[in-house]
């Protein structure tokens, strides 16, 4: 239980530090659609206030299971430009639809989930991508995205070193956990180590399955479960816990 307060203390820090608040922008401006919250803070650390930022997907929504509503038609009409992550395919069509003159760029996931943009190496190269992105867009903001991108290059290697700090604090090492796949690349970033992973699916969770992890949590000395909040992720992880009796 103390391992799983440590990690929960640990997770919402790093959120944080990787999550700025997006501010609201003046209609003037060229409007830049992002898919969530993630992909709308790093357009606003680049451009700030010479974008006008609007995000589809409100925070705490599983950004892989997401249609778009009513009044998304508007930010999407006055749009020239909407950035998505690489999973979120299945709006293309959709988007399209709402004008036929919007650009669709698309941020590539470098793990599993957009959870893993957290881990500041992937991080920067997310950084560096959308920077590419709005260059190619609007040649005129290049001296901003350049100056505004070496600025958060340095708060990202900042925070990555206050991120250590707290990880060496909570003594981590040698702590074994069970994680959802979504989830183990930083999980092992942040200095656990992942014994077993486990699907995001309870319609994938077969009852072998869930007998090996059981075992492997008797046999491992594990000390909590790590799961994904979305997609089923939740189930998953409590149906694991309700076996192992693990929090």
């Amino acid at each position: 239980m103390k391992f799983a307060r440590q990690w929960f203390s640990f997770f919402l820090a790093v959120s944080l530090v990787f999550t700025p608040r997006l501010q609201a922008a003046g209609k003037e401006r060229p409007v830049v659609v992002a898919t969530t919250t993630m992909i709308g803070s790093i357009l606003e650390l680049l451009a700030g206030k010479e974008l006008e930022i609007r995000v589809l997907i409100p925070p705490g929504s599983c950004p892989g299971y997401f249609d778009l509503k009513p009044g998304d038609a508007v930010h999407l009409s006055q749009a020239n430009l909407i950035i998505r992550h690489d999973f979120q395919s299945y709006l293309d069509r959709k988007l399209v639809s709402q004008n036929p003159l919007l650009r669709v760029a698309m941020l590539e996931s470098p793990g599993h989930a957009a959870s893993d943009l957290v881990i500041p190496s992937n991080h920067l190269a997310a950084l560096k991508r959308v920077k590419d992105i709005l260059e190619h867009s609007y040649s005129r903001l290049i001296p901003v995205l350049e100056k505004n991108f070496a600025l958060a290059r340095f708060q990202v290697e900042e925070a990555e070193q206050e991120a250590c700090l707290r990880i060496e604090e909570a003594d981590f090492g040698g702590v074994k956990v069970l994680a959802s796949f979504r989830q183990a690349d930083f999980v092992r970033w942040a200095g656990l180590e992942v014994v077993a992973e486990f699907t995001n699916s309870p319609d994938e969770l077969s009852v072998l399955r869930l007998k090996e992890i059981v075992e492997t949590a008797a046999e491992q000395n594990i000390a909590f479960i790590a799961g994904n909040l979305h997609s089923g992720g939740e189930a998953v992880a409590r149906a694991i816990s309700a076996e192992t009796g693990l929090p």
